[in-house]
């Protein structure tokens, strides 16, 4: 279905906002009306962006959706800030403390006893990310919030954009609910992320990747980046260490017994010499569309 095909069928569109490279380049040329986005939407544009705020960003990514939500909101465009709670991090401290299940689990690494490395099955971006904007989206359109399947609705009554380009078109999908239809403006412009960052360059924009500070799926050259930001840094160090004395008292997180690390090598983060590390793509593992970009 075409984006004109949505719009004659009063369907309203949002874009999940990550404050990465791709949503950000997204923002701007929606702003300025750049004409290869309006040649590939049919020039029907979102009405509001949403950010998913985990509480565990880097300054960098706060400052962009600042700066974003400033310049859009001066061409008359919402941008709207939504959390699930104060942050992932504390959630999953608080839940270690008081010795309560369950919670949101990272793709943290762990040695098991059958095995040399695994990972954790990630549930941080369905829980702090997809359900949250999918939950302000509804109510802001006035949709049923108990809409879910396939079933409960004649036609999609929303279409999110999502802000995947070319090069990363593996983590592409379709809604598993009928009141929403996903679209991929950057995909339809045939950009890559390149393309992103060359179009944020001429108009004077900068915009980080955008992904918690801890985040296990980061690459070596993403950890160098947060290794040269000490605030961030010390941040990312300060959860693993919390995580590591957790598992030495004995205690579960989030229902994990193995020690988990932050780092596919399976050693804390302030041991590692990231330039002697070989390199690793984890981006793949991310099909949420939401993290990253």
């Amino acid at each position: 279905m075409c984006l004109g095909e949505s719009e004659e069928r009063g369907m309203k569109i949002a874009i999940n906002f990550g404050g990465g490279v791709q949503s950000t380049a997204l923002a701007y040329l929606h702003i300025n009306r750049d004409d290869r986005l309006l040649r590939a939407t049919g020039g029907n544009l979102p009405e509001v962006y949403v950010f998913a705020d985990t509480g565990d960003e880097p300054g960098s990514v706060y400052d962009s959706v600042n700066r974003t939500r400033e310049d859009l909101t001066r061409a008359g465009i919402d941008l709207a800030v939504v959390r699930k709670g104060e942050s992932l991090s504390s959630d999953i401290e608080e839940r270690i403390a008081s010795g309560r299940g369950g919670g949101s689990t990272p793709p943290f690494f762990i040695k098991t006893d059958n095995i040399q490395e695994g990972i954790v099955r990630r549930s941080c971006t369905a829980d702090w990310k997809v359900a949250v904007i999918e939950r302000y989206t509804k109510k802001r359109f006035g949709i049923n919030p108990r809409l879910k399947a396939h079933r409960d609705a004649p036609s999609p009554l929303v279409q999110t954009w999502l802000g995947i380009s070319t090069d990363e078109a593996t983590r592409m999908r379709t809604s598993g609910t009928k009141w929403q239809q996903l679209y991929y403006p950057l995909v339809e412009m045939r950009w890559r992320r390149g393309d992103c960052i060359r179009y944020l360059e001429e108009i004077g924009v900068t915009a980080a990747r955008s992904a918690c500070v801890y985040c296990p799926f980061h690459s070596n050259e993403e950890w160098k980046r947060v290794q040269r930001v000490p605030e961030d840094w010390d941040r990312a160090v300060a959860f693993e260490k919390m995580l590591h004395k957790a598992h030495a008292d004995g205690k579960k997180i989030v229902g994990l017994t193995s020690k988990p690390f932050l780092h596919r090598s399976l050693v804390p983060l302030d041991e590692i010499d990231f330039h002697a590390q070989m390199e690793l793509a984890l981006w793949g593992n991310e099909c949420a569309g939401v993290c990253g970009v």
